[in-house]
């Protein structure tokens, strides 16, 4: 049997269309059929369009040495795994074989760390490199566990066309999945969303994307948020038209 998904490289190494199997109705549109990536976690599956994983990895870029984006980001390595986000444990686990013990601890100073104080913390980490083949290696760990972190926060998630779960998946990477921190003001759209999916509304989701640009709307250096956000919109709405996927 054909497998789809990545290669712990973080290499495609099989596509097929949505249309194969009970996704799809009979009839469906040939921009519906898309190419997917399954990443599968704790027997539960998500099915990402190649389109959206792509966008993810154009919007995460790769990074051979520790930056600090712009806005309340941590520490990032590599594509886009932000040591903000993360716990001590799951950095060394994720970080084991990519980078040295000693270059390990010396990241480990960073985990929780946030806008200027993730900065400050950049002199202990800033020489410590990664490879572009490492980095996928490590963007492959992250993805799997965020498609965790999507279905546990947004479990109607699986039964929305790829090109949402796409959406979802990049929103959760670059955003996280707390409904109140830093503040319940800050994630009332992340909330939204999740009322949107529980009360089978979607179509409202697009909304709330483009609502969360009020958070960096007249901020210096903050214009790229506001871009991602509306380009996942515009993706879950192309997702949204396809109303042969169930």
């Amino acid at each position: 049997m054909d497998k789809v998904g990545l290669q712990e490289d973080g290499k495609v190494y099989h596509f097929h269309p949505v249309g194969i199997g009970d996704s799809l109705n009979s009839i469906c549109p040939a921009e519906c059929v898309v190419e997917v990536h399954k990443l599968e976690s704790s027997g539960t599956t998500l099915i990402v369009s190649k389109e959206s994983f792509d966008f993810i990895l154009e919007k995460e870029g790769y990074r051979e040495y520790p930056y600090v984006p712009a806005g309340a980001s941590g520490v990032t390595l590599g594509y886009g795994y932000d040591l903000g986000q993360q716990t001590p444990a799951q950095v060394r686990q994720d970080l084991s074989g990519l980078y040295t013990w000693l270059e390990i601890q010396s990241l480990l100073s960073a985990v929780g760390k946030r806008g200027d104080e993730a900065i400050s913390s950049l002199n202990a980490t800033s020489h410590i490199a990664i490879s572009k083949d490492d980095a996928a290696s490590l963007a492959l760990r992250m993805k799997l566990r965020y498609a965790q972190l999507v279905l546990n926060t947004y479990p109607q998630t699986a039964s929305l066309h790829p090109h949402c779960q796409g959406a979802l998946l990049s929103l959760v990477i670059n955003r996280g999945i707390s409904f109140t921190r830093p503040s319940v003001e800050s994630r009332l759209e992340m909330k939204q969303i999740s009322d949107d999916l529980i009360n089978l509304t979607p179509e409202s989701i697009p909304s709330r994307l483009r609502s969360m640009k009020r958070l960096w709307e007249g901020q210096a250096g903050l214009g790229g948020l506001i871009i991602r956000r509306e380009e996942e919109a515009k993706l879950f709405e192309k997702g949204l038209a396809c109303d042969c996927w169930h």
